[in-house]
């Protein structure tokens, strides 16, 4: 291209270890020329990682223009972006910032498979801007793809796979805001059924192009790829594209914030439900519910069918700990206990598994303890709530396997959380002025310093 050299010779230029990024003078680029070297090398060592490669022989050239009008008249180029061999061409302007991963997907992934289809080259771009968590306001096509899809197809504005195939995606024939979300999510879903490596197989064996006999060999190795006729692809495809939603109890705190943060990074709806406030800047759907209320409870998954058509993950972590001596916890006191620990969870269960029966399957992950599996003194009530929770989540799994919705038990051990205090305060409340308050002086489980913080390292929803 002749104005590359031209460019090279005549702008500025900020240099990072793996771009040379060249600006106009007063420009916001040439403002923000540090914060752009940071952001676009983080982008490029996700990519590289996400490829399972380690370095490139190459250095990127990115050329950032002020407005649209001149990177058309200077390039030749509408749009916000182009990339091509070791080139890139964005606008940067305080109204337009083009998304740093997505042209350098395919800078990076045409240097290592070459060029590929469009539908597969696009799609991957839209998909790893979600999957690095990396969408801004301003990305139009690079936001969030399975909300975009979801509307798309309640509205019946989807193309069939066999014309998404078809396009030079980006042209206005493609009408790109329908079909770069939908590249997006086929692509999720050929990761998801072909695995990493098989997806990347399949990407590295298609063609570039939209004319007839090059669409007709592509489709009949994405076929070959899945084993199944293309008809029956989409269909199975159509039928993952319900935008996900997910229920997760004890999310202000632990292991609840921490999984309803994961959930929400993955593109889920989390309905966040605790007691005590959730954090404001969490980004789920907060309902304050004290899980000892069986009217709010029902309300609550009420309200969750009708708003989100159910949930695919229910995640039961909401707990806490009664410590005491079996003879001095009053009755009412231990019924409480197993009102939270054990009954709130079946009830919820109860009331979400016909949605998600329709929703054609999904996840519950009940949170048990060691307490679950291990009995010490004065834990019992804690331990029978957690010993109930056992037993029927393994039922459950029984019951459950023939409608595609898998059951998880998870054992966590003491945690760096208000929950020990908590456990701990209720022990010494239920032992003052009893036989038992010597011994509960003692170090507990309750009261041990905690081995690890909370820390899960992500869940699987499927």
């Amino acid at each position: 291209m002749d104005f590359v050299q031209t460019l090279k010779n005549t702008l500025p230029v900020h240099t990072t270890e793996h771009f040379n990024i060249h600006y106009y003078p007063g420009s916001v680029a040439e403002k923000e020329a540090d914060i752009i070297g940071r952001d676009r090398e983080k982008a490029f060592q996700n990519i590289l990682a996400f490829f399972r490669i380690s370095s490139l022989p190459f250095k990127v050239d990115l050329f950032l223009f002020n407005d649209a009008r001149t990177k058309e008249k200077v390039t030749g180029h509408r749009g916000a972006g182009w990339a091509f061999d070791t080139t890139m061409v964005e606008i940067y302007s305080e109204t337009t910032k083009v998304n740093p991963n997505h042209e350098l997907v395919h800078v990076i992934a045409d240097h290592i498979y070459g060029e590929t289809a469009s539908a597969f080259s696009e799609g991957l771009a839209v998909y790893l801007c979600n999957h690095f968590n990396t969408m801004r306001s301003q990305d139009g096509i690079n936001g969030d793809y399975r909300k975009k899809v979801s509307r798309y197809q309640e509205q019946n504005k989807l193309f069939p796979l066999a014309r998404l195939f078809s396009f030079n995606i980006g042209t206005s024939d493609s009408k790109p805001f329908i079909s770069y979300p939908q590249a997006a999510s086929f692509v999720a879903y050929a990761i998801d059924k072909l695995g990493m490596e098989g997806f990347l197989k399949l990407y590295a064996s298609l063609d570039s192009g939209n004319k007839e006999g090059i669409v007709r060999s592509n489709i009949a190795k994405i076929e070959k790829a899945f084993g199944r006729a293309l008809d029956d692809i989409e269909t199975d495809w159509r039928g993952t594209i319900m935008e996900k939603a997910a229920l997760v109890t004890g999310a202000a705190a632990g292991i609840g914030l921490l999984t309803a943060k994961r959930l929400i990074d993955d593109g889920y709806t989390v309905w966040c439900v605790d007691r005590s406030p959730c954090p404001e800047d969490l980004g789920g759907i907060a309902v304050q519910l004290d899980l000892n209320d069986d009217a709010g409870i029902a309300a609550l998954c009420e309200r969750i069918v009708a708003e989100t058509g159910g949930v695919d993950v229910i995640v039961n972590n909401a707990g806490y700990g009664q410590y005491g001596a079996i003879e001095t916890v009053p009755m009412e006191t231990g019924r409480r206990q197993m009102e939270v620990n054990f009954y709130a969870p079946v009830r919820i269960i109860q009331l979400l598994l016909p949605s998600m029966r329709e929703r054609g399957g999904g996840r519950i992950v009940n949170i048990s303890s060691v307490a679950g599996k291990v009995y010490s003194p004065l834990s019992g009530w804690y331990c029978a709530s957690k010993f109930a929770l056992e037993g029927i989540t393994d039922c459950l799994r029984i019951e459950l396997k023939p409608f595609n919705i898998g059951v998880s038990l998870i054992e966590p051990s003491p945690i760096r959380t208000a929950w020990s205090e908590g456990a701990k305060s209720s022990l010494l409340e239920a032992s003052e002025g009893t036989a038992y308050e010597e011994f509960a002086q003692r170090p507990t489980g309750c009261s041990r310093e905690p081995r690890a913080a909370a820390r899960p390292r992500g869940l699987r929803p499927w």
